[in-house]
């Protein structure tokens, strides 16, 4: 059901729409805005994204202080605005590819598959990578690995907050979806949800 559960694996929240696929693949198959349809009613939600979590999340555990969704995490460890959607897009994949790589070798590899470039020699593809994680690893430190669960720990407290007030809505992940017009603040809930997260594992 779109009320969520907890995954005995990863220990974190999951629901119904974390296996429907976003856009409809087979004719019967109910995606991912239909089960939203089916739930909120057509066209009544909306979807509210934390950009970056895991390095927002990252490095407020590390400062001890909630790391504004207002910024974009991307763009302030890339220097300047992105040119386009595509550069923006492969820069988060790399830097997906660095906080996930347990060694520069590895790295290399992922990036390759990534971005199907397994001609490119290593030495080539590690000056790409390489000052992307070094950016990274000085915005937020080592990426816990418990990362995921203080993530979804903070966003089912987010949507537990909303609950209580009346407003239905749905976790995927780093994502809630709401009744359109539900929240004025999506930054102010979760710092707030944050917040009471870091007061119980303190």
């Amino acid at each position: 059901n779109l009320e969520g559960d907890m995954c005995n694996f990863s220990c974190r929240a999951y629901s119904e729409l974390c296996g429907a696929r976003k856009v409809q693949k087979f004719p019967d198959e109910l995606c991912r805005n239909d089960l939203l349809d089916e739930y909120f009613g057509k066209g009544r939600w909306e979807e509210l994204d934390l950009n970056a979590s895991i390095y927002r999340i990252a490095r407020s555990c590390r400062d001890g202080k909630w790391y504004s969704a207002r910024t974009d995490i991307y763009e302030t460890l890339h220097g300047v605005p992105f040119a386009s959607r595509e550069d923006r897009d492969e820069f988060k994949g790399i830097c997906m590819v660095m906080a996930f790589s347990s060694d520069m070798n590895s790295a290399c590899r992922a990036y390759r598959k990534k971005f199907d470039c397994w001609n490119m020699d290593h030495v080539s593809v590690r000056k790409i990578i390489e000052p992307i994680g070094g950016a990274l690893y000085e915005f937020c430190g080592s990426i816990d690995t418990d990362v995921n669960l203080h993530e979804s720990c903070i966003m089912t407290m987010a949507r537990y907050r909303l609950f209580e007030k009346g407003i239905r809505a749905v976790q995927l992940y780093d994502c809630l979806f709401v009744e359109k017009g539900g929240v004025d603040d999506f930054d102010a809930l979760i710092s707030d949800s944050f917040d009471e997260y870091r007061s119980y594992i303190k």
